[in-house]
């Protein structure tokens, strides 16, 4: 459990390093000239990076596999990883706050998000070892 934290905080470290390079660089145009400060803050601003978690329901690898899956089918996430103990999905994404999308989405692969609820079809599709609901 520890290792996993770890590398999700190492994950989060590097994204954030990469993005403040790239905020960095968004400062000067292709020819090396200082763009003015709203270009500069649109610019920045566009690739910031921001972490966020919500619960999502599950039970084992398969889970995992396909939670994550759905999540970095969401334009803009950068880094998805589900914790089978906590069921915490830890995501990492740029731009526009991506949560409710990111549940939206796991919620269509058979996972509940919380408030969003995976349809009966979409529950009921899933692998036995899958099915969380009593």
């Amino acid at each position: 459990m520890k290792t996993k934290v770890v590398a999700i905080m190492i994950n989060c470290i590097f994204a954030v390093s990469a993005n403040l390079l790239s905020a960095q660089n968004a400062a000067h145009d292709m020819n090396g000239h200082n763009m003015n400060m709203n270009q500069a803050s649109k610019s920045a601003k566009q690739a910031a990076v921001k972490t966020d978690s919500v619960k999502v329901m599950g039970n084992c690898s398969q889970c995992k596999t396909r939670i994550e899956k759905a999540a970095m089918s969401v334009i803009g996430v950068k880094s998805a990883n589900w914790d089978k103990q906590s069921k915490l999905l830890y995501l990492v994404y740029t731009g526009d706050k991506k949560t409710t999308e990111v549940q939206k989405a796991v919620a269509k692969v058979g996972h509940d998000t919380g408030p969003y609820k995976a349809t009966k079809e979409a529950y009921n599709a899933l692998p036995g070892c899958c099915q969380y609901r009593d």
